[in-house]
């Protein structure tokens, strides 16, 4: 303000003027100075006065409740009131609010905020035992992956178990347990209806909240995903932090003793009721916390009677607990599931967790293909394994076994035998013996050194093929997909490694792409064999989740061709030049001379067995390998037929989105060297040139020759299938049989199914008046092609084109 500034002045001048009278007293006299000093105070006083005028407002407390509905009373239902300044996010908001699906807080006229129902009452037998199965659905679908806001959370007993009021031993009253121990001591009517909520229901409540607190344990311990796979929030809550499973097992079995002394009151076959729900809840609680037991949870759920005694009691579940919940999402409805359902799912979950079990306690974990092969048996499930269950899978893989107390890398010795039986059979190089020589000049240290630095920097990578296949079938694409870009790195790292062993000993010669023989260079090998596998398995992944389309197929089974043959048909793949190899080892080892001391020769005849069991793998590989060569020819030239008589048709697009199209399909597949993005997109292009009609008259002898060479590659396969299914101990199926009998068999029916659709071209076009049409003859007219979903093929991962004839519409 103005006089701000004046007054400020002033009282400076009059301050100067008092400091002045002091310095001259000989001038002044004591009542001068005084008289000045007092006028300088008035004047200041009088400008403070000036300067406190009040303002023109006031301010004051308004009740503007009664104007604002008055107002808000004028408007149409829907009307937003904004102006420039009001954000879409706060438009949508204001929608929202009041709204009973999305505001949380919304109570309607007659409504509590709270459910009106009292926990710590007594209830009849037949109210408890329908309390504890609708928890047992509940819990279910818990494991299905609903928010716990929709299903546990929902009933009000475990809701007062897990209030932040409710403190540990957790008991439903506020009275520390008196209600329980009052309902221990008496039999009376009374009493009996007070111990099956306190002592029977309570101790139920509590195991299963400690149950769910376990599933969240081991599965936010692994990968998984949350809302894709699993919603793992606790809304704010906890679970009984400081009681243990086996705190909560004492409670269920005091509860059980419980029901055993009043079983004259109760009646024994409403007493064996509970009790077989009390059972069962001790061995899910022995099983979780074990990964054992899962057969007597299974069998006790299958058992389960008397749910018809059930007496409903809807009030003791409430969707209001949701408005006491952190969280910023709308309210979610509850998932309904009957009693029937809810048992059969959990009979499937237990399925699936005997599974584990079974790989838990068998042999599998130390054959590396029969543990691959189990595991990917296990995610192709029917129905698909809960995430539960699946995370339990990867706990179990990643479990810590060295193979020797000089080395603590994880699986070393599955890792070791997973190389040796592939590329280093007969080989001191890969002998778990060579990793225990301490000697530093000893050439079986130096080669374990360098083994031992391999594995340990493929090892991540090599366990995700493992990790990965427990994933959901999406997911598993995705990340084999990221998969590719690390063993891309790996197998530009691993000639230096070879390099490095070669240099200390040779390990053979193998016939290089130009025919002449090379040394052999085996972490190459084996890096390049898994790095190929990889490729096949996000191809086959993309059929099974249907990122194709149909007019694409004949390109991606083009390229999954070249991951085998990449030189074509003509040329020789790189497992058959390794198989090759292996024969050539296995000669030289039966031409030495069963000489010197016994562990020499002892050493010798296990290197030839190593040998000769590598040879019969790799022949596996290679006729397993032709199989899936000539099914992806036979479904190429079946899906160019179909392109050339145009019943398979592209969609209309410029070529500007082919391309896009193309660098999408290829993206994850061309991540390698430049040798591979080469080879991927010389692939591409021949499907595209293949596809071309180019002059090509679709006539009798055109269909009748694709038929033919299609009749002839499936008698092919059948012969290579029929061999196969005796070979599962030579493809180290042994504990997996029945894994690798049911792939073959799928096979089997793929092969009579693509058989089947294609003569079926032929008998509608000869039923049409033959095979010779005029020139752009639209075969769409009386030929339909339908593609299936994946869970209605033979085979997820072959498309065969089901082919049928159109019917003719009336006029």
């Amino acid at each position: 303000m103005p006089g701000d500034g004046q007054a400020s002045d002033t009282a400076r001048l009059n301050d100067d003027s008092i400091d002045n009278s002091n310095h001259h007293g000989d001038d002044l006299s004591d009542e001068a100075t005084a008289e000045a000093r007092f006028g300088a105070e008035t004047r200041l006083r009088q400008e403070a006065a000036q300067m406190r005028v009040p303002p023109a407002y006031t301010r004051s407390i308004r009740d503007v409740t009664a104007d604002f509905v008055a107002a808000s009373q004028q408007l149409p239902p829907g009307e937003l009131v904004k102006d420039e300044f009001f954000t879409l996010f706060e438009a949508v908001g204001a929608l929202e609010i009041m709204d009973p699906k999305m505001d949380s807080g919304y109570i309607e006229d007659g409504d509590s905020f709270e459910p009106d129902f009292d926990v710590t009452a007594g209830r009849e037998l037949e109210e408890v035992l329908w309390i504890m199965d609708e928890l047992l659905c509940l819990e279910m679908n818990f494991h299905a992956g609903y928010p716990l806001s929709q299903n546990v959370f929902t009933s009000l007993h475990v809701f007062r178990l897990i209030d932040p009021e409710t403190k540990y031993p957790y008991y439903l009253a506020r009275d520390e347990g008196a209600m329980g121990v009052e309902a221990h001591l008496e039999k009376d009517e009374e009493s009996i209806r007070t111990g099956l909520v306190h002592v029977v229901l309570e101790a139920y409540c509590v195991s299963l909240v400690k149950c769910v607190a376990l599933a969240l344990e081991a599965i936010q311990g692994q990968t998984y995903y949350e809302e894709e796979d699993f919603v793992t929030y606790l809304f704010g809550r906890e679970l009984l932090p400081y009681l243990t499973p086996e705190d909560s097992r004492k409670r269920l079995i005091e509860a059980n003793n419980w029901i055993h002394e009043r079983k004259t009151n109760l009646g024994e076959g409403r007493a064996a009721v509970l009790q077989s729900r009390i059972k069962n809840r001790i061995d899910m609680l022995l099983a979780m916390t074990a990964v054992e037991g899962y057969g007597h949870v299974k069998q006790g759920v299958m058992n389960f009677h008397g749910h018809d005694l059930a007496r409903p009691v809807p009030e003791a579940f409430s969707h209001k607990v949701q408005r006491q919940l952190a969280t910023s999402t709308p309210p979610r409805p509850q998932p309904t599931i009957t009693w029937s359902e809810a048992c059969e799912l959990w009979s499937q979950m237990c399925d699936d967790l005997q599974v584990v079990e079974h790989v838990l306690l068998s042999d599998l974990r130390q054959n590396p293909q029969s543990l691959l092969r189990e595991v990917w048996a296990f995610g192709y499930r029917d129905p698909h394994p809960s995430t539960f269950a699946r995370a339990k899978m990867q706990e179990i893989l990643i479990l810590n076994e060295p193979v020797a107390q000089s080395t603590s890398t994880p699986h070393h010795d599955l890792l070791l035998r997973d190389i040796r039986e592939l590329v280093l059979p007969g080989f001191d190089t890969a002998d778990p013996a060579s990793f225990e020589v301490e000697l530093t000049s000893s050439p079986r240290h130096k080669t374990a050194e360098i083994m031992n630095s391999f594995m340990t920097m493929v090892y991540t990578a090599w366990l995700d093929l493992y990790l990965i296949a427990c994933q959901n079938r999406c997911r598993m694409r995705r990340s084999y997909a990221n998969e590719l870009i690390t063993w891309s790195k790996l197998l530009e790292e691993a000639p230096q490694y070879d390099q490095k062993l070669n240099k200390i000993r040779s390990h053979g010669f193998i016939r290089g792409d130009d025919g002449n023989r090379k040394h052999f260079k085996p972490l190459t090998h084996w890096t390049r064999y898994q790095y190929t596998q990889l490729k096949r398995w996000v191809i086959q992944l993309g059929f099974d989740t249907e990122i194709y389309l149909p007019d694409e197929y004949l390109g991606m089974y083009q390229l999954f061709r070249t991951t085998i043959m990449p030189e074509g048909d003509e040329g020789i793949s790189p497992i058959e030049r390794l198989h090759g190899k292996l024969l050539e080892d296995l000669r030289i080892l039966g031409q030495r001379d069963l000489v010197g001391s016994p562990k020499d020769v002892q050493q010798l005849m296990a290197w030839r067995r190593q040998c000769s069991d590598s040879v019969s793998y790799v022949e596996v590989l290679v006729l397993f390998q032709r199989v899936e060569n000539t099914m992806a020819s036979a479904i190429g030239w079946m899906l160019s037929m179909l392109e050339h008589m145009k019943i398979v048709k592209p969609p209309n697009q410029s070529e500007a989105e082919a391309r896009l199209r193309q660098e999408a399909r290829l993206k994850p597949l061309i991540a390698g060297s430049a040798r591979d993005e080469a080879a991927m997109l010389r692939a591409d292009e021949a499907a595209q040139t293949w596809r071309r009609p180019g002059g090509i008259p679709i006539n009798e002898k055109y269909i009748i020759r694709v038929t033919g060479v299609i009749e002839a590659n499936k008698k092919t396969i059948l012969d290579m299938i029929a061999k196969l299914t005796k070979l599962a101990k030579e493809a180290k199926a042994v504990g997996t049989e029945y894994a690798w009998l049911d792939e073959l068999d799928l096979l089997k029916r793929t092969t009579f199914d693509m058989g089947i659709n294609t003569l079926r071209v032929l008998q509608i076009c000869q039923g049409h008046g033959g095979l010779d049409f005029e020139e752009g003859k639209d075969y769409g007219e009386f030929i339909e092609l339908t593609i299936l979903p994946p869970e209605h093929r033979q085979h997820a991962w072959w498309v065969v084109p089901q082919i049928s004839e159109k019917k003719k519409e009336k006029s």
